[in-house]
Formats: structure tokens, C-alpha cells, sequence
């Protein structure tokens, strides 16, 4: 029960993380024809890479709770 819910909140931070990086794209390829050098650009691209970063170590996180999980379940089932 608790892992399946450690995948489908790992599976939706994986979505967001690929949305992410797709709308990050899509900025920069639009900053790079316009030519805009405007600050509130580089701001909010400093803070999509914020978000990524975020995502990334909290999936990491979720990974490793989730093998945390897993091993004590099976130390728990091997002492009974």
C-alpha cells in the first residue's frame, strides 16, 4: 500500500518534471529568436531550473524511501 503510493506520487513527479523541462525549452528557443534580453525572462527560467532541481531530489528521495521501505518490509517478514 505505501509503496504503491510512493510510485504514483513518483510517476506524477516524473510528469512534472518532463513539463518542466518542456515549457524551460520552449522559453529559451522563444528568448533565443526574439532575441529578448529582458530580466523577468532570466528570472523566471532561474526559477523553472529551481523547480526542476526540486523535483529531481525529491524523486531521488521517494527512490530511496521507497528501497527503505522495501527493505524492512523484508526484514519484517523474515523474523516472523
Amino acid at each position: 500500500m505505501i509503496i504503491d503510493y510512493l510510485k504514483t506520487l513518483k510517476i506524477k513527479l516524473i510528469k512534472l518534471y518532463i513539463q518542466e523541462i518542456i515549457y524551460l525549452h520552449i522559453k529559451s528557443c522563444l528568448l533565443s529568436t526574439r532575441k529578448l534580453k529582458n530580466k523577468r525572462f532570466f528570472n523566471e527560467n532561474r526559477i523553472i531550473f529551481q523547480k526542476i532541481i526540486f523535483i529531481k531530489l525529491t524523486l531521488q528521495l521517494l527512490e530511496n524511501q521507497q528501497l527503505i521501505i522495501l527493505f524492512l518490509f523484508q526484514l519484517l517478514t523474515k523474523t516472523m
